[in-house]
């Protein structure tokens, strides 16, 4: 159903993972069509999403190359380069690459694109990590935060670390998300009415 500036979106499967104002995007089975859209409201028991925002992407559709997680708890890092250390979170992270976020600092220091880096953070379980990589993206116009895309450049023993890890989030993500489900559709218990 298209609405003006909106349209309703019917999933014939599952919904999960979706939150209201998270960007997502529709893919055309037949065609090279993409489309860009926020996501303003979700109906889970009809499985039904309204969408604003539209956008036509002329880019076309890329899959990514690998399965990128957010950590399922905040993960503090230090992004170390050859002239500043800079402290903040990895939003999200893959076996070869990560999404760091960043407060503004007032003194206007931003890392530039291109540079090598180290990621320096420390997994659950106390373990230490500490991979090289390269900045390829950094975009400081979202307010108070810069965003910066890394690529990671991982050892075999990082790279078996990191996918215990993602493993292990991406389980208990799906976990929080069958639970919170759960309580959506079982029927009312009595402890429900008083408390």
């Amino acid at each position: 159903e298209v609405l003006p500036g909106d349209i309703i979106f019917q999933c014939h499967e599952n919904v999960s993972c979706l939150t209201t104002k998270k960007r997502v995007f529709l893919r055309s089975v037949r065609g090279k069509k993409l489309i860009a859209a926020r996501v303003s409201d979700v109906d889970i028991r009809s499985g039904e999403l309204k969408l604003s925002d539209l956008e036509l992407i002329s880019s076309g559709w890329k899959d990514r190359s690998e399965r990128r997680i957010p950590p399922d708890r905040p993960l503090s890092a230090t992004l170390h380069t050859s002239r500043y250390d800079f402290r903040g979170n990895v939003e999200n992270i893959s076996l070869q690459g990560a999404r760091f976020l960043l407060h503004k600092s007032k003194d206007g220091k931003i890392p530039d694109t291109g540079i090598p880096i180290r990621l320096i953070f420390i997994l659950p379980d106390e373990i230490d990590m500490d991979i090289r990589g390269q900045i390829v993206h950094v975009d400081s116009e979202k307010k108070p935060m810069i965003v910066i895309g890394l690529r990671l450049f991982t050892s075999p023993k990082e790279k078996s670390q990191l996918f215990d890890y993602i493993q292990h989030s991406q389980t208990a993500i799906q976990a929080q998300i069958n639970e919170a489900c759960r309580k959506t559709f079982e029927p009312p218990q009595i402890s429900d009415l008083y408390f």
